[in-house]
C-alpha cells in the first residue's frame, strides 16, 4: 500500500470517527434532555427491519440509530427516576381522538381534518394533534 493510499484511508477513518462521535453526542444530549424534563416518555416499538426494505429510505433509517436512542433513553429515565413506556407498534395512536378516545375508522384523504369519527354526529371536531405532543 502506497503512502497516498494510507493517508487517504486514515483521513476517511478520521471522518467516520467524527461522524460517529457527533451522532453519539446528539443522541446523548437529546435523551438526557427528554429524561430530565419529561415525567413520562412513550416510545413506539417500530418495525425497523421492515422499514429498511424501503429502498428510498433504508440508508437514512439505518443512519439514524433508533435502537441506540431507545437504549439511551431507557437507562437515562432510570437514572433520573422517570418512567419510560414502550407503545405497541400496532396501537392506532394517530387514529385515536385525544378528547373522547374514539378510534377513527374513516381513512383516506377525504376525511376532514380533526373530525372525530367515533361520534354519531360527524360535525363534532376535536384536536387530533394532542396525540403527538412532545
Amino acid at each position: 500500500m502506497g503512502l497516498v493510499t494510507q493517508r487517504s484511508a486514515l483521513r476517511l477513518a478520521r471522518l467516520h470517527r467524527r461522524i460517529r462521535n457527533v451522532r453519539q453526542d446528539f443522541l446523548h444530549k437529546l435523551a438526557a434532555y427528554l429524561a430530565k424534563t419529561k415525567p413520562v416518555i412513550v416510545v413506539e416499538d417500530l418495525n425497523v427491519s421492515g422499514m429498511l426494505r424501503n429502498r428510498h429510505l433504508a440508508r437514512h433509517i439505518a443512519d439514524s440509530g433508533w435502537g441506540e436512542f431507545r437504549r439511551m433513553l431507557e437507562y437515562k429515565c432510570a437514572w433520573y427516576g422517570r418512567r419510560s413506556v414502550v407503545a405497541n407498534r400496532h396501537y392506532p395512536s394517530s387514529k385515536t381522538c385525544s378528547v373522547c378516545g374514539a378510534e377513527c375508522t374513516m381513512t383516506g384523504t377525504k376525511t376532514p381534518p380533526g373530525t372525530c369519527c367515533g361520534w354519531p354526529n360527524k360535525s363534532r371536531y376535536h384536536q387530533f394533534g394532542g396525540n403527538s405532543r412532545l
